[in-house]
């Protein structure tokens, strides 16, 4: 029979022990001689794991095969563990390759002379074994790596942007990694937390890193995607999280599975936070398709006291007499339901909102609450300035002594060229800092905006908004509103203090007819979790 031969190694330690690819060839070369096998070419493979099939040379060896650019009968390997460690996988490509008259030969399990249940038998044994070996070996190998993580260790692979690995020898002996914050990326990342807090969208923020000419790690331009990305993780906190994902199906794991690293941190917890929160407000509202294009004026908004589900359209009378009523109630599911008369609530939520909620007295008091704090932001960020000045003073300072030592001669330009843009790209950043701490310490809120005609002004477009299109109140109410919670007889409105003051500001436009939007200038130093 002619055959090829599949040596296969996963990993260093195999290579060098009773399993490596001249040892697994030698075996296979002899059993050939001893059963009257010629052998066709061999296919070794190094560093590949047999748990799946993504491994180049097996689909090399597979595709020549099937394809009939290699003419053979059978793949010989030592043992069936080189050929999978997966029994569907196993079996997937043996009745793949028998279609085409070809069989899968095992030194440690020679089947040739059996009959064909018997041998099936066998394999499939054998399979199941290799499949259970290798699914506690991961197991195994993952408790290990729990259990350096727990220690605060670093388990391997590509560091978040902002760190790289330290290795060190622990008390034993052996080579251990953690992370530690790199340098020349760190001040990209405050960048970013700092300008996505000052209301700069993500692909606004893409654009100017891009601008400034700050690359990846990999040396391509910034993106949105790439910037939420740094927004979202953790470990700039100081809480790198292993664990997090399951390495084959991607799918995130349970709380209690993961395991907190604690890692020095790069923005303070405040911020990423406030971040955060950020983004919960940017993001497109998750909705039913159904609830969103519903005619009802209050529906995305309006939650059942009972189960919290959303409130939808209910009719009676043929539809003369529309109501409101919990959506899950309407389904038959378990929950008593609320029936709420939809013209009554329609005409109460937006009269309360434009002459209660909305007063003169409340806005004038949200307008002083928010100059307020810019004072105060302004106080607070006077220090920092003074800080970063000097930081940059002295990279400038370090940046002129290496420029003196290369006019000495003492030094190559060319052996500093690194550590010159490392300075440079360093001083940069701190400018950049610097500049938006001025900007927001210089804003400030034009007089007019205090006055009660600007105020009267706002609340009358406010109102025209609200009265004129079903459609745009429904965008407005969802802009200024949370939600909206029944109890009894109240009706509870809750509401962002943060967004109101937003529109407010943005009073100078000629008019509200169009869509509101949460994004815009962010408002530093406001609370966004303030309810009303």
């Amino acid at each position: 029979m002619y055959l090829v031969l599949y040596p296969r190694v996963s990993t260093k330690k195999q290579a060098e022990k009773e399993l490596s690819i001249p040892e697994q060839t030698r075996e296979m070369r002899a059993y050939c001689a001893q059963h009257g096998h010629t052998e066709v070419k061999i296919y070794p493979e190094k560093g590949a794991s047999a748990r799946d099939d993504k491994r180049p040379v097996f689909r090399q060896m597979i595709e020549d095969l099937l394809s009939g650019a290699v003419k053979a009968q059978g793949i010989l390997v030592y043992d069936r563990s080189r050929f999978f460690r997966n029994l569907f996988q196993a079996k997937y490509y043996e009745e793949k390759l028998k279609k085409k008259g070809i069989q899968v030969l095992s030194v440690t399990l020679p089947t040739e002379n059996l009959d064909a249940p018997f041998a099936n038998a066998f394999k499939n044994f054998q399979d199941t074994v290799n499949q259970l070996q290798s699914d506690m070996n991961g197991l195994y190998t993952l408790g290990g790596m729990k259990a350096n993580a727990r220690k605060g260790f670093f388990n391997g692979g590509t560091p978040p942007y902002g760190y790289r690995v330290q290795k060190f020898q622990d008390e034993k002996g052996n080579i251990k990694s953690k992370l530690e914050v790199c340098q020349e990326e760190e001040g990209v990342v405050q960048t970013i937390f700092s300008l996505y807090a000052q209301g700069r969208g993500a692909k606004k923020v893409a654009i100017l890193l891009n601008e400034e000419g700050f690359r990846t790690r990999q040396g391509r331009k910034w993106t949105k995607d790439r910037v939420l990305a740094i927004l979202s993780n953790s470990t700039y906190k100081g809480e790198y999280i292993f664990n997090r994902r399951d390495s084959k199906t991607g799918q995130e794991k349970p709380e209690k599975e993961r395991i907190r690293v604690p890692v020095d941190p790069i923005v303070d917890e405040e911020i990423f936070d406030l971040a955060q929160e950020i983004r919960k407000q940017n993001a497109p509202e998750v909705t039913n398709p159904a609830v969103s294009s519903s005619p009802t004026l209050l529906t995305p908004l309006l939650k059942c006291p009972h189960c919290g589900s959303t409130m939808t359209l209910e009719t009676a009378k043929s539809g003369r007499y529309r109501y409101y009523n919990c959506r899950n109630f309407l389904r038959g599911k378990s929950c008593p339901g609320l029936r709420i008369p939809m013209k009554m609530l329609d005409k109460e939520v937006p009269e309360h909102l434009t002459e209660k909620l909305f007063s003169l007295k409340r806005l004038a008091l949200l307008i002083r609450e928010f100059a307020k704090d810019m004072r105060g932001q302004a106080k607070r960020t006077k220090g920092q300035e003074v800080a970063i000045h000097l930081a940059i003073r002295d990279n400038e300072r370090k940046l002129e002594n290496i420029y003196s030592l290369i006019e000495q001669g003492r030094v190559s330009e060319s052996n500093l060229d690194e550590r010159i843009a490392q300075r440079r790209n360093k001083i940069r950043l701190l400018q950049t800092k610097l500049n938006q701490l001025r900007e927001q310490r210089s804003f400030s809120l034009p007089p007019h905006v205090f006055s009660a005609s600007f105020l009267e002004k706002f609340r009358s477009k406010l109102r025209k908004a609200l009265y004129s299109d079903p459609c745009l109140a429904k965008t407005y109410l969802k802009f200024f509103l949370t939600k909206i919670v029944i109890h009894g007889r109240n009706v509870t409105l809750v509401g962002r203090k943060d967004i109101l003051t937003r529109a407010i500001i943005a009073n100078d436009q000629e008019n509200l007819a169009a869509v509101p939007t949460a994004g815009g200038v962010w408002l530093p130093g406001l609370d966004s979790n303030q309810e009303d």
